[in-house]
């Protein structure tokens, strides 16, 4: 009996947990130097309107690239 509880167990929290797959997707944006405080000002309220946003925002800025990155900050929404 204890090895049929432990399998239901392990079968139901496999099944829970393949149910919450990773969702996120990232921007390349470009943004002039003096643009910057603009951009970020804009950025924090719009996630300021929403009242329960459900993803988590990151962004980064570009400061090594080469010749192929034409972009200078990547926004990102992991949820």
């Amino acid at each position: 009996m204890k090895k049929f509880i432990l399998l239901l167990l392990v079968i139901l929290t496999s099944v829970n947990l393949n149910a919450q797959t990773p969702t996120w997707v990232c921007l390349n944006v470009s943004v002039e130097s003096e643009g910057q405080e603009k951009f970020i000002e804009s950025l924090d309220n719009l996630m300021e309107s929403v009242d329960d946003f459900p993803y988590t925002v990151t962004l980064f800025e570009t400061q090594f690239g080469n010749s192929d990155v034409n972009f200078s900050h990547q926004l990102c929404f992991f949820g």
